[in-house]
């Protein structure tokens, strides 16, 4: 009698001998699983929609090289690295198998992983708000200048996240209990998602953290005498 569990226990034992890493072999089990419920679907028995599954992803050693050739440039190490910091899967990987990112992790660590990426740039920028702005504000009023438009806008919309904070938490929340008991397809897109939301987050915080130091720099001159 075909057992589903024990032929995929089989299939990744062999992958890992033919020195698949454990960070990819979840991904390419979350792409086999994927296959088996669309060929079934489809009306194939498990059996004969394994097999097809298991020749649709590929063998071992062409898996393993397609890997070595997304990461054996330095600017290719680079770009992982910055998506593993990010919580992103590899893409140039992805297009190489043409397997869609898909994703092993358990929801609990996607969510641990992405709040940590995420609190630094939360903290920094609530520190600017409560001990920066207050100061740059007074430093553009002496210098006759007005806060630029961009970083006006990002206050604003702090202002409104602050003011709404309870309404948009509880919003959020809801939302990712419903996309997680509902929906079979977040778990694939979970890491992504969180990992690009954690990674702008960050970014938007450095970029409005550096106009803010060019806008004082240039408020300041302007209170300089003249010579």
């Amino acid at each position: 009698m075909f057992n589903l569990d024990q032929k995929i226990s089989e299939w990744r034992r062999q992958m890992l001998a033919a020195g698949i890493e454990p960070g990819l072999l979840e991904e390419l089990e979350s792409h086999l699983r994927d296959e088996l419920e669309r060929q079934e679907a489809a009306g194939m028995i498990e059996a004969a929609a394994f097999e097809n599954a298991v020749r649709q992803i590929g063998q071992p050693q062409v898996l393993k090289d397609e890997f070595a050739k997304a990461t054996e440039t330095i600017s290719g190490r680079i770009r992982q690295l910055l998506h593993l910091w990010a919580g992103i899967p590899d893409r140039q990987l992805a297009m190489n198998m043409n397997i869609p990112n898909a994703n092993g992790e358990p929801g609990w660590a996607t969510y641990l992983k992405s709040g940590a990426y995420a609190i630094p740039g939360f903290f920094v920028w609530s520190a600017f708000l409560l001990f920066v702005v207050p100061k740059l504000k007074e430093i553009c009023a002496a210098a006759g200048m007005q806060l630029w438009k961009p970083i006006t806008m990002a206050l604003n919309i702090s202002d409104f996240v602050r003011l709404n904070f309870l309404i948009l938490a509880t919003g959020f929340f809801i939302a990712l209990i419903l996309l997680e008991w509902r929906s079979g397809r977040w778990p694939r897109y979970r890491r992504m998602v969180f990992g690009v939301v954690a990674y702008a987050i960050n970014v938007i915080t450095l970029i409005f953290m550096t106009m803010m130091a060019v806008l004082a720099v240039v408020a300041a001159s302007h209170l300089l005498p003249a010579r």
